[in-house]
């Protein structure tokens, strides 16, 4: 039997998957002034009076000073005709800026979601649901494989594992450079840009590099050898047209909870705003993620129940892995000390 064996830089063992993503779009917006020409015509008002008796008193006559109008609600005849424009809005939640800062930086904003929007349940086995195959995101029964999400009116696919038409949110833009998002409450509007169903539409807005020069820090500490990093520096303007840029880095590295291993984020965001007069604006963003995961064991109930909650892959053990896979693959037992225990299938997933 032949052995490979995967390389390792340091002393850490990298098991898992390696995702490494670059998002660029490029959007502009142009807007329309129209004006228009108002005008009032006025008709004249004609007013009939009698000549009085040169002998007669001077009084007031009925036709100089006409009775003013009884309101029209007073007429009982009188018919009020309105109209105005409505439009259709589904349900929708804005989840802003000001909200998000409330949890810890760095959260899935899907997370985030789940806890301001009735309906949505979001769960994860890493305290940042950074892990893509452990997160499951539910909005009225609607997985996240059947949700339209965009960023900046880009479509990002599926927000599940191996994502085939698009990135994650967490891969695609650094959540501290995200103005705010919403999720609808029902169907997605027809215009999402969307790969799959519409059971839902999640939106995410980029924001807009600051007018005034600056820069922010931020450092997250947590169990496991958790840490975070960001950074980020906003030009200003630079010139009399507006032109103006932001530029941030993040990195996210924790531990395991069970078994060997860890999880790590390289993430990279860059974003350049020029406006054109009084017309509209060009902007054009920049986003990268290099993700290197260790994944957790998925379990059945048997296995939690016999197992226990902190059973996880054999890593490092690779003798016992290399047994255990010979037993799922070529025979339909189970290696010794395991039978009803175990299932021959349960013993694949561990090796």
């Amino acid at each position: 039997m032949t052995v490979r064996r995967w390389s390792t830089r340091g002393p850490r063992i990298r098991a898992g998957l390696l995702r490494t993503t670059a998002i660029a779009g490029l959007a502009v917006v142009a807007s329309a002034v129209s004006s228009a020409e108002a005008a009032e015509i006025a008709t004249p008002a004609h007013e009939h009076t009698r000549k009085p008796h040169p002998g007669a008193a001077a009084r007031p006559v009925a036709g100089q000073h006409p009775r003013p109008a009884a309101p029209a609600h007073e007429d009982p005849e009188a018919i009020r005709v309105e109209a105005s424009r409505v439009r259709s809005h589904g349900a929708e939640v804005a989840v802003t800026r000001v909200v998000m800062d409330r949890f810890v930086s760095g959260t899935n904003p899907m997370q985030v979601l789940s806890m301001t929007t009735p309906g949505a349940n979001f769960a994860s086995t890493d305290a940042f649901g950074l892990d893509t195959y452990g997160n499951t995101f539910y909005v009225r029964g609607f997985t996240q494989m059947q949700i339209g999400a965009t960023l900046d009116g880009i479509p990002l696919g599926t927000q599940g594992f191996a994502n085939y038409n698009g990135v994650s949110i967490t891969q695609a833009m650094i959540q501290d450079d995200l103005a705010g998002m919403t999720m609808s409450q029902g169907a997605g509007a027809l215009d999402s840009f969307s790969a799959q169903n519409l059971g839902g539409a999640m939106t995410y807005t980029s924001s807009d590099p600051k007018d005034r020069p600056g820069g922010k820090i931020s450092q997250t500490f947590g169990s496991y050898n958790a840490y975070r990093t960001y950074g980020r520096v906003d030009s200003g303007l630079l010139n009399p047209t507006g032109t103006k840029f932001y530029a941030s880095f993040a990195r996210t590295d924790t531990n395991m909870w069970k078994g060997q291993g860890y999880q790590s984020e390289l993430q990279a965001d860059a974003k350049v705003v020029q406006p054109v007069g009084d017309r509209g604006r060009i902007t054009a963003f920049f986003g990268y993620g290099n993700f290197t995961q260790g994944n957790y064991l998925t379990l059945t109930k048997n296995m939690w129940e016999r197992m226990g909650r902190y059973t996880t892959y054999l890593k490092p053990d690779y003798e016992k892995a290399k047994l255990w896979a010979y037993y799922a693959q070529y025979t339909s037992d189970v290696p010794p000390g395991y039978q009803g225990i175990l299932s021959n299938d349960e013993i694949g997933d561990y090796a």
